[in-house]
């Protein structure tokens, strides 16, 4: 090989390596933007999941339009550039990465928001009912209504727990609507005298015999439950 021959074969080398480390600058650039990318949206294929999952149980979630439209906007027009000119540089030229860059992220916390919302508005029409210890205030502390609102309660707590946190699947959504549903069939004995209240209320601390007027007899005779009362005489 002449000289000639190994000048041209050296420049032709030389060439490869500046268009390679060309090509290697891209490729770290591109990776530096998709790492920027994925760092404002690291959530969103997850929330997205669980918004599609949500919608197929007829749980409909809406986000706001404001920072999506800007977001789609913008996607749009990097999109455009770059299918022009396919360089990292044409990711970044004016002020649509920036964009994106910021409202990506208010576009993920606010389908968050709204998903946890939606979840909310959902169980709310399942199940309105009040708490356990609203419940009992209004009730006579009756052995059925001491029994119902044991299950009550359990199931309550149950609904709270699955109410609190959106599903993560639709076992979850199934499950929210089971314990709905088992929440509304307890049933509480709201007929009940108020003298047969007074006096049942009365007995932890010893009701006085006073409050065994012929109505609250009759009541206990009824039930059958003579048996489960006696009279003591009070130390006092």
């Amino acid at each position: 090989m002449t000289l000639v021959e190994r000048t041209v074969a050296l420049r032709e080398r030389c060439t490869s390596l500046s268009t390679l480390g060309d090509r290697i600058e891209e490729a770290r650039k591109l990776g530096t933007r998709l790492a920027e990318l994925r760092g404002v949206a690291e959530n969103l294929p997850e929330i997205l999941k669980t918004i599609d999952m949500l919608a197929k149980a007829g749980v409909a979630v809406q986000g706001s339009d404001s920072s999506v439209a800007q977001v789609c906007n913008a996607i749009a027009k990097i999109k455009t550039r770059f299918a022009e000119a396919r360089e990292p540089d044409a990711l970044t030229k004016g002020q649509d990465w920036k964009v994106l860059i910021r409202e990506l992220p208010k576009v993920v916390a606010d389908l968050d928001e709204s998903a946890a919302e939606a979840w909310g508005t959902h169980a709310h029409h399942l199940f309105a009912g009040d708490a356990p210890t609203a419940v009992e205030r209004t009730l006579a502390p009756t052995d059925a209504n001491k029994a119902a609102l044991v299950k009550y309660r359990q199931a309550h707590e149950r609904y709270v727990r699955l109410r609190g946190r959106v599903p993560e699947g639709p076992e979850e959504v199934a499950e929210l609507a089971r314990v709905a549903q088992e929440l509304k069939s307890v049933k509480f004995d709201y007929d009940v005298p108020a003298s047969v209240r007074k006096f049942l209320e009365a007995l932890p601390a010893g009701a006085p015999l006073a409050l065994l007027t012929a109505e609250v007899r009759d009541w206990i005779d009824q039930r059958g439950l003579a048996i489960r009362y006696q009279v003591v005489v009070a130390n006092r």
